[in-house]
């Protein structure tokens, strides 16, 4: 992997071998996946600076985290990563460099370094006071039918990072929050629905990033998972002002969320699920 045209920062390729090194940067969830592939920046210290986790479904390398610490930004580190990432890419034989990605800065970084940017979802906010008031979420729920990923039995957790994968998403049980995370399962223990959360602390956020029923025909699975979301709320003592974010997917959840919540007036639109795409190898002619 070539240095680029940066002198005071040096690229490598992050692998299980070194990753910890990196572990400063992003989520320490990021590193249960298997395997370990990403590309780093240190300065001229040594000191790392910056990482970008990829994922692979074969045919596109997908950018999963990408960072650069506050005071090192704006200096080619990032753009330096990108380029590694490009050659990777063109390495691994696959077609593109893809990442889905939230905010203006990161737009203009992605557009800036030749990606083409799209939407790819609406993004909504609805307040966690008000979802746990709903009198229809005041229920119990058949013991054993729903569990927090926490309480997941090994097997039924093995199905789901399965079922994941096979609907092409590249993320791991793992990455999610296990106390505000829920999966459904039938009397076979088999994953029916499930609603995997993210907690940004900083931002006192409940990222919502997948409310999948696998099983259209039975509504109530969904309904369960938000029954036992609300107990989740109310057993972690998240505050009633915390606000929760989801993906809207498709406008079944969003009319779903909307009654849920009392009316499309409970519901704040808050952007959109950004897409960048950059081909490996530039089209001939």
């Amino acid at each position: 992997m070539s240095k680029g045209a940066e002198e005071k920062v040096k690229l490598l390729m992050i692998t299980k071998e070194n990753a910890g090194e990196f572990s400063g940067l992003f989520d320490e969830a990021l590193l249960q996946n298997e395997p370990i592939v990403g590309a780093g920046c240190l300065d001229d210290e040594e000191n790392p600076i910056g990482a970008a986790l990829l994922d692979s479904d074969g045919e596109r390398l997908i950018i999963s985290s990408i960072v650069v610490e506050e005071e090192s930004r704006r200096q080619g580190a990032g753009s330096l990563m990108l380029d590694g990432i490009m050659e990777m890419s063109e390495a691994a034989g696959t077609d593109t460099v893809e990442a889905y990605f939230t905010g203006e800065e990161a737009e203009n970084f992605y557009i800036n370094n030749g990606f083409l940017v799209s939407e790819a979802a609406p993004i909504y906010m609805i307040n966690a006071g008000r979802l746990a008031k709903n009198p229809s979420l005041q229920k119990e729920i058949k013991k054993g039918r729903v569990s927090s990923l926490k309480e997941l039995s090994n097997s039924a957790k093995g199905k789901l990072t399965k079922i994941l994968g096979e609907k092409g998403y590249l993320s791991l049980p793992d990455q999610y929050d296990e106390n505000l995370s829920f999966v459904c399962t039938d009397e076979k223990g088999n994953p029916v629905a499930f609603i995997l959360s993210v907690y940004l602390f900083d931002d006192d956020i409940i990222r919502v990033e997948h409310l999948v029923n696998l099983d259209p025909g039975h509504p109530e699975n969904v309904m369960d998972l938000l029954i036992a979301g609300v107990s989740g709320l109310k057993s972690n003592f998240v505050s009633p002002d915390t606000n929760i974010e989801f993906v809207s997917v498709n406008d079944k959840v969003f009319r779903f969320i909307e009654k849920t919540v009392g009316g499309e007036e409970n519901i704040k639109s808050c952007g959109s699920l950004l897409h960048a795409v950059k081909a490996t190898v530039a089209p001939e002619g």
